[in-house]
């Protein structure tokens, strides 16, 4: 069997590979959880930012409705013054004499129905009469 030669290499333990691969399977599962845990950093200060940007327009309209409701109540206020004050300027006359007071009949509503155009009524036209027949028909008196 001198003519024939064999890869040893083939057939040798494979302990070495085996050596190998635990180094790249940890450097895969540490890259997983390094991912991971970016991502949770990530969400919980996208969870936290967008928690503060939504307070902060909340606050905003708040705000914002207070003042309104102040000027509604100043306004409200103003009218209340003014109101009272009308009544104090109006007195009211003293208990008089009741008078017999004619209620007169109350108004009648009229109303008037009148053309949609300015044109005179026209009465309708009737188509002319044609007779069919002989012309004896048409000459008798």
């Amino acid at each position: 069997m001198a003519g024939i030669e064999f890869d040893r290499q083939v057939f040798a333990p494979a302990t070495e590979t085996l050596r190998k691969n635990p180094p790249q399977l940890l450097g895969m599962v540490l890259l997983i959880l390094v991912v991971g845990l970016a991502g949770i950093v990530g969400y919980k200060v996208f969870t936290q930012v967008s928690q503060s940007h939504s307070t902060a327009a909340a606050n905003a309209h708040v705000e914002e409705l207070q003042q309104q409701l102040a000027s509604s109540q100043k306004r409200v206020e103003e009218l209340e013054k003014h109101h009272k004050s009308a009544k104090a300027q109006t007195p009211v006359p003293a208990a008089e004499a009741p008078a017999v007071v004619k209620n007169p009949a109350p108004i009648r509503t009229v109303y008037r129905i009148a053309a949609a155009s300015a044109l005179p009524p026209q009465r309708p036209v009737a188509p002319p009469v044609t007779t069919v027949g002989t012309s004896r028909d048409c000459t008798e008196p």
